[in-house]
């Protein structure tokens, strides 16, 4: 992502969206409607995503991009569509 100045930052994006896989987590284990839903293969790359977003140093874009082989239009999609965002509180 480029600032005003044309500088790319690398920043780690689990800050907001690591949390909101694990509030995730938590509240579907509680919730039989929601376990019913279809789990990621443990090998799939959507699985690798999520263990990325979940570790403490979180993962860049970029690094999502080279685990996954996904370009970086698909990686966004993906976090919009399958990790949505955290509730406001």
């Amino acid at each position: 992502m480029e600032d005003l100045y044309g500088n790319v930052r690398e920043e780690p994006i689990s800050r907001v969206i690591g949390s909101a896989c694990r509030q995730a987590a938590q509240q579907t284990e509680g919730n039989p409607k929601r376990s019913k839903s279809k789990k990621a293969d443990p090998g799939s790359k959507q699985s690798r995503v999520i263990a990325m977003l979940q570790s403490p140093t979180g993962a860049t874009i970029a690094a999502i991009m080279k685990a996954t082989g996904w370009q970086q239009h698909s990686v966004r999609g993906f976090l919009a569509g399958v990790v949505r965002r955290r509730p406001s509180s």
